[in-house]
């Protein structure tokens, strides 16, 4: 290698060159004890221009220089000597000159390049290191060579399989010597007073990239993740607001981090690797997962992945590190649990995701960070993996349901056969098995029970189009139909045996034209009859015997009705019809009042929602509440209403007619409800009604209801 160091020719050569001017000046006195003022200047003029060479010229001078400036000898007598001291002392353009250049910064550095060693120090934006060889560099030291202000300089270096090193300074040695690692990237500062004077800017030639662009202060220049070796790099100091070098972009070129892995697959040996969420193992096979090995690439923050097994008879092992092997080989066990994890920076960058394919579950739910993900307790097999680096606190890659089972209670899963889709996989105890919003139908249906503690069993049967109920069936028996294009209209699902003294079982379907229904529970009927409409998707939850429901329980079944009843009046197909011979179509839910009788009643279906007695307005008075239908314009709680001398205080308020006309509670009406007491307590016009009821109407109906006031 040619490079050679400049801080190594800075000194002799320029003794000999001062020497012989000396020499020359000293002839000069002897022979005439005299120097004119003109001589004077000339003196100086020549030390300047020897200066300059010191200061701009000494990078080039070439070897012959330096053997020249090796063979001078040091045999001035002291006469010279003396004249010599002399001379330079009455030169005060030369000393400023001298003072000038020690306050001028300059860094120094060398680096230790494959096969070469430490090279020779280069200073202030030269090139250390190699070009066109393919060499790698192993460690580089950094000093200040002078420096105005207080203050030095330190950085750390990338390096091959270890990472970021440790922060180091002033000519101390960054990297490794005699362990063949390449440098990857490097970050440099200046520290104290020089800091806040100067920016200290670097670039490096990276292999395959060439050089890259201009870092500064800190930040990394080279590369992450793609295992590239520095070749050679240039320093320089800049004043602060000063002209930067240039290109300043693609300094640092880092490669995404990820994580790959293999298993040891029964009858199958070691599986390829695989990365970032993609499977490994098998599904469908029944083979069991042995053992893994699991490796981070790409990671340029400090840190790894460990990960621990907990192996069928063997139980949990000890942490093992990057690409270490965890479980067992030639043993024949199975691996039932699995937890994965991240140190170092690595762990504060990203969250790693992982999941597990486990026999007769399937699919568990995403782990991360450690947590257990698999079964315990259950003698079943993972399966397949997969294993995913997210960043840190991003979404999971899907569902962190169920992703470690213990076997302590029952486990309900159950699947569903679905329109254009066929059979879903299966969903665990109050998942949604099905689809929403996509118009298809459930046309069968299977449950099963896994870890039941207690004796027994779960049955279920479904009402399906044109064929109704169906037999009850069982464990992972079907219920429905496949191939026929028949959707299911409703499901009964109950416990059989002791497991029915110690648990409830709760279902809700989400019909067509409906959407979710409520809960019901141990054999009662969810879904509709008599509509012709589809279900499209089911939950199902299995609770200890007396807890509470899962949601409401009011209507988790609709029958269409032939028709509604009333004292006066009936709604059928649709349309409310009195005695009177008024008429209005009203549809499947809505709400009547009867200024005669002082009562009102709300439906959906057939189904009666409330009846109460009411108080509507004083007809004496000239407020008679109106007649006709209506509809809920909105709804408001709490409110105040606000009339000619006073401002009432309710807590619900649903007006029918602007926002004058409304049903609302009447704390005032101390006289009770119904009868004639409209005629004396009666209202500005108001549904006055009993707070129990006016809130059911409230949570029940919505916007766009209704309201018949005949």
């Amino acid at each position: 290698m040619d490079t050679i160091g400049s801080e190594e020719l800075t000194t002799e050569p320029i003794i000999q060159d001062s020497e012989e001017k000396i020499d020359s000046e000293t002839e000069d006195i002897d022979s005439s004890n005299q120097v004119s003022e003109s001589d004077e200047e000339t003196k100086s003029t020549e030390l300047d221009s020897v200066d300059l060479i010191d200061s701009s010229g000494s990078e080039q001078l070439d070897s012959t220089v330096v053997e020249s400036a090796n063979s001078v000898t040091a045999d001035v007598d002291s006469s010279v000597e003396t004249q010599e001291s002399s001379f330079l002392a009455n030169q005060p353009q030369a000393g400023s000159m001298l003072a000038e250049e020690v306050a001028t910064p300059s860094v120094s550095y060398q680096t230790h390049v494959q096969n070469y060693g430490w090279t020779s120090a280069v200073k202030d934006g030269m090139t250390s290191g190699t070009i066109g060889e393919a060499k790698r560099l192993e460690g580089i030291k950094i000093s200040l060579a002078t420096a105005p202000v207080t203050g030095g300089i330190e950085y750390q270096t990338h390096v091959e399989n270890i990472g970021w090193m440790n922060v180091v300074s002033d000519g101390q040695v960054s990297g490794t010597t005699g362990e063949s690692k390449r440098l990857e990237a490097i970050r440099i500062n200046l520290t104290g007073d020089m800091a806040g004077s100067y920016d200290v800017y670097y670039r490096v030639h990276s292999q395959n990239f060439g050089w890259l662009g201009w870092a500064k202060n800190g930040e990394s220049a080279g590369t992450s993740g793609y295992g590239y070796r520095l070749e050679a790099i240039e320093i320089q100091l800049v004043q602060k607001e000063g002209i930067a070098p240039s290109p300043t972009v693609k300094a640092y070129m880092e490669k995404e981090a990820g994580v790959s892995y293999s298993t040891h697959v029964q009858s199958f040996g070691w599986q390829n690797y695989v990365a970032d969420g993609a499977l490994n193992g098998t599904t469908g096979e029944s083979k069991q997962v042995e053992a893994i090995k699991i490796k981070g690439t790409n990671f340029s923050l400090s840190g790894s992945v460990t990960y621990r097994a907990h192996v069928q008879d063997v139980g949990w092992q000890n942490w093992m590190g990057s690409d270490a092997l965890s479980g067992t080989v030639g043993m024949g066990k199975r691996l039932e649990a699995i937890e994965v994890n991240l140190t170092g920076e690595m762990a504060a960058r990203y969250d790693i995701y992982y999941r597990v394919h486990v026999q007769k579950f399937g699919w568990l739910g995403w782990a991360k960070n450690g947590e257990s993900a698999g079964t315990e307790a259950y003698s079943y097999r993972i399966e397949a993996i997969e294993i995913k680096l997210v960043e840190e606190g991003g979404p999971a890659p899907g569902s962190t349901a169920n992703r470690f089972i213990l076997r302590e209670e029952p486990i309900l899963s159950y699947s569903s056969h679905v329109q254009n889709v066929g059979w879903q996989n299966y969903v665990f105890d109050g998942a949604l098995s099905g689809t929403l919003g996509e118009s298809k139908r459930l046309e069968a249906l299977k449950v099963r029970l896994d870890s039941q503690p207690y004796e027994g069993a779960i049955a279920y049967s479904a009402n399906v189009q044109g064929s109704g109920w169906q037999t009850w069936s069982q464990n992972d028996a079907l219920t429905g139909t496949t191939g026929t294009g028949k959707y299911l209209e409703a499901f009964k699902i109950k416990l059989t045996g002791e497991m029915a003294e110690y648990y409830d079982i709760y279902y809700r379907v989400h019909t067509q034209n409906y959407g979710w229904l409520d809960w019901a529970k141990n054999g009662a009927v969810a879904g509709t009859e008599g509509y012709g409409y589809r279900i499209e998707a089911i939950q199902i939850k299995i609770l200890s015997k007396g807890k509470a429901a899962p949601g409401n329980t009011t209507r988790p079944f609709v029958k269409k009705p032939s028709f509604v009843l009333g004292p006066n009046w009936t709604v059928e197909q649709g349309y409310f019809q009195a005695t009177s011979g008024i008429r209005y179509y009203v549809g499947g839910s809505y709400i009547i009042v009867s200024i005669a009788q002082q009562k009102m009643w709300s439906y959906i279906g057939t189904q009666k929602i409330v009846e109460t007695d009411i108080i509507t307005g004083n007809p004496y008075l000239g407020y008679a509440t109106p007649k006709g239908l209506f509809a809920i314009q909105g709804k408001q709680s709490p409110s105040v209403l606000i009339g000619p001398g006073y401002a009432s205080p309710v807590q619900y308020w649903l007006p029918f007619l602007g926002n004058s006309y409304g049903i609302h509670d009447s704390s005032w009406q101390t006289h009770g409800y119904g009868g004639n007491l409209y005629l004396t307590y009666g209202s500005h016009g108001c549904v006055n009604t009993p707070l129990t009821a006016v809130r059911t109407l409230f949570y029940t109906y919505s916007v766009g209801t209704p309201v018949v006031i005949y």
